[in-house]
């Protein structure tokens, strides 16, 4: 946990700490499309889904969803590890990241359209995904390879998808991919 406040024993909880993470990959996405995130207002959002809403360049208000991409197998492995050795990463092919992110959209356009459903007040014109990933085996080459084989997906509520992959040091920001 992380120390905050006056008080170093006040700690921000591991769910919290998350919230600013997901909210992080958000703005590195309105920043690398060229958003202000302050002047549209992002923040989080209560109830949730979307995990964040922002008002777009016409004033509509956008709900903005976050879901990381990651190997389960792969994060319990290293969980374990007690060294950089023991750690282990996927070799992600194409096919298999195609077929993730698919899996992906298809799910949270199904949460978004159940809370949708229960809500008479459903305020936003619009969601969009942004999906951020650590996985080294997914270089950004790749990434903009499979970017045209989103667009045929049909989904009711998510509007654009943004894949936004691990830091690059070499142009210094995190690399990112619209996939529809």
């Amino acid at each position: 946990m992380k120390a905050k406040g006056k008080n170093p024993e006040e700690c921000i909880s591991q769910s919290e700490l998350d919230k600013y993470s997901e909210l992080d990959n958000v703005k590195d996405v309105f920043l690398a499309i060229g958003l202000d995130p302050q002047a549209l207002e992002l923040r989080h959002c209560n109830p949730d889904p979307p995990d964040y809403q922002a008002f777009d360049g016409s004033g509509n208000l956008v709900g903005w969803e976050e879901t990381g991409l990651y190997d389960q197998a792969v994060e319990r492995i290293n969980a374990k590890a007690k060294t950089i050795r023991e750690r282990v990463y996927r070799g992600w092919n194409e096919e298999d990241l195609v077929a993730e992110i698919t899996r992906m959209i298809r799910g949270k356009d199904a949460k978004i359209t159940r809370a949708r459903a229960k809500r008479s007040d459903w305020p936003y014109a619009y969601v969009n995904l942004v999906i951020p990933t650590d996985e080294l085996a997914i270089p950004t080459e790749m990434a903009e390879e499979i970017r045209d084989r989103f667009v045929g997906i049909e989904t009711t509520n998510i509007k654009e998808t943004y894949l936004l992959l691990s830091y690059d040091p070499n142009i210094q920001r995190r690399p990112w991919v619209r996939l529809r």
